[in-house]
C-alpha cells in the first residue's frame, strides 16, 4: 500500500502537550507504505508518538484502501467476536450511567460492529468514519446515522446530547488527540461518560517485544499511551478519569495467527505451528487475553 510522500508531514511537537523537548526511542519501517518512521519520546509529558503522521487527506486515503482491501474481508471473519466484547462494554456503561439505553456516538466507527452491538441492546445509534468504504459498509447493514468526517472536524451532531461516546482502538490512530477528546467532550451530556481503548507502550507484552511490539505500526498507530499519558491527556481535556486499567481481549488462535502474520511474521510461526497440531475447535475459541491495551471511562470535570 503505497502513499505517495506529499501525504506524509512531520510532527515537530508533542501530539498531546505540544512541547518541541523529546529524544528519539525508534526508527521504525512500516511495512503498510513502505517508508521509514521516528518514533520519539516527549521529554516532557512522556508520551510516545510518530514523528512521521498523514495529512488529513493522506490518512482518509490510507484507510479508504484498508477498508476496500482483502485484509478487512479477513477480520470480518471474527465479527461475532468483536461484536460480544463491545456488547459487554456497553453493559457495564449501562450500569454506571444507572439508566436505561439511551443515545451513543461512537467515533472511528469502522464498519460499524460496535454500532451493531450498541443497537441491539436498545441505543440510539450514530457513528462517524474517516473510510468512505467503511461508512458505506455500515449503512449498508442498517446504520443510517453514520457520517464521514475527520473526528476532530465533528458538525454538530447534537452538542452535549450523547449518554455515551465510545472510542475502540481509534485515539492512538489520529495526529490529533486533543482536539478529537475535545470534540467528544462538547457532545457528550453533562451526566454521560466517554469510554475508550488504546494499546499500552508499558505494558510486558510492549516490553518484552521492543522494536517488534506488534501496535508499533508507524503512520497507522501515532501514539502510544501508558497509563499515566493517557490520563494525563484526558485530564487536559476536560475529562475526569473514573477508571483506568489493563483491559484483556477476546482472542482466538485463528485471529492471532491472521494477525501476527500481517504485524510480526517472526512470531507468526510458533504460532501457526501451534494452531497446525491443535484441533480446529481450539482455535477458534476466544480466550480473555491480556494483550497490552488500557481501557479509560471518563465524565466531564467539574468546572
Amino acid at each position: 500500500m503505497q502513499i505517495e510522500s506529499n501525504f506524509i508531514i512531520e510532527a515537530e511537537r508533542c501530539l498531546s502537550c505540544q512541547s518541541v523537548n523529546r529524544k528519539l526511542r525508534y526508527r521504525k519501517l512500516s511495512k503498510l507504505i513502505g517508508l521509514e518512521a521516528q518514533i520519539f519520546k516527549c521529554g516532557d509529558c512522556g508520551l510516545v508518538y510518530s514523528g512521521s503522521t498523514l495529512t488529513d487527506e493522506g490518512a482518509t486515503k490510507f484507510y479508504e484502501r484498508k477498508h476496500s482491501g482483502s485484509n478487512y474481508a479477513e477480520y470480518a471473519k471474527f465479527d461475532a467476536i468483536k461484536i460480544g466484547q463491545f456488547t459487554s462494554r456497553y453493559l457495564k456503561l449501562e450500569r454506571q450511567l444507572g439508566h436505561r439505553p439511551g443515545s451513543v456516538l461512537d467515533l472511528g466507527c469502522g464498519e460499524g460492529q460496535a454500532l451493531e452491538a450498541a443497537e441491539n441492546l436498545g441505543w440510539d445509534i450514530t457513528g462517524v468514519e474517516i473510510s468512505p468504504a467503511a461508512v458505506e459498509k455500515s449503512r449498508n447493514k442498517g446504520f443510517k446515522n453514520v457520517f464521514c468526517s475527520p473526528l476532530e472536524q465533528l458538525d454538530d451532531l447534537g452538542i452535549g446530547s450523547f449518554d455515551i461516546i465510545s472510542l475502540f482502538d481509534v485515539l492512538d490512530h489520529v495526529r490529533r488527540p486533543v482536539e478529537v477528546l475535545t470534540a467528544a467532550r462538547r457532545h457528550l451530556s453533562p451526566n454521560g461518560l466517554l469510554h475508550l481503548d488504546v494499546c499500552d507502550i508499558s505494558s510486558i507484552y510492549s516490553l518484552l517485544m521492543g522494536e517488534s511490539y506488534t501496535h508499533l505500526v508507524p503512520f497507522e498507530h501515532l501514539t502510544f499511551f501508558d497509563p499515566k499519558t493517557l490520563r494525563a491527556t484526558l485530564n487536559r481535556c476536560g475529562f475526569e478519569v473514573l477508571h483506568l486499567g489493563g483491559c484483556p481481549r477476546p482472542v482466538s488462535l485463528d485471529f492471532l495467527k491472521m494477525t501476527l502474520k500481517t504485524f510480526n511474521p517472526i512470531l507468526a510461526k510458533p504460532v501457526e505451528l501451534l494452531a497446525n497440531i491443535l484441533p480446529n475447535k481450539l482455535n477458534s475459541m476466544a480466550l480473555q487475553i491480556p494483550v497490552g491495551i488500557i481501557s479509560a471511562t471518563a465524565r466531564l470535570a467539574s468546572v
